[in-house]
């Protein structure tokens, strides 16, 4: 079991707070600590206040969008992992977060076992 200490920070940028709400519970559980923001505006705040050690973050939100956030938090410097989530899964918006410096895309609705291989995935390329 990990330490509270040890826990890894996940900051979750989604609009739908039934998603914010069942993934946190989720990535609690599951050790990690969790902030969330209901938009990219709220989540480029939370990344200065208290940088994360990986982003999920939803495509389409309203005030600032996850492919805004994600060209925005990559000019700051933000070097985690950014996975990107989206419901209206396109290959040609796929492609264009990867370029733009996402870890990954996962298509929504998702098993919640594919984001925890995910952030496994993420959390073995930072150590």
């Amino acid at each position: 079991m990990t330490k509270p200490d040890d826990a890894k920070h996940v900051l979750l940028i989604d609009d739908e707070e039934g998603l914010r709400y069942s993934l946190s519970v989720l990535l609690t559980k599951k050790g990690f600590k969790v902030t969330t923001a209901e938009n990219g505006r709220i989540g480029l705040d939370a990344l200065e206040s208290r940088p994360p050690d990986f982003v999920l973050c939803d495509v389409r939100m309203p005030e600032v969008d996850g492919m805004t956030f994600l060209q925005r938090a990559k000019a700051a410097g933000f070097h985690k992992p950014i996975i990107m989530m989206s419901a209206y899964a396109q290959v040609d918006e796929a492609v264009a977060a990867m370029r733009l410096g996402a870890f990954h895309y996962v298509s929504k609705p998702f098993k919640k076992d594919e984001i925890l291989l995910v952030l496994e995935r993420a959390a073995e390329r930072e150590s």
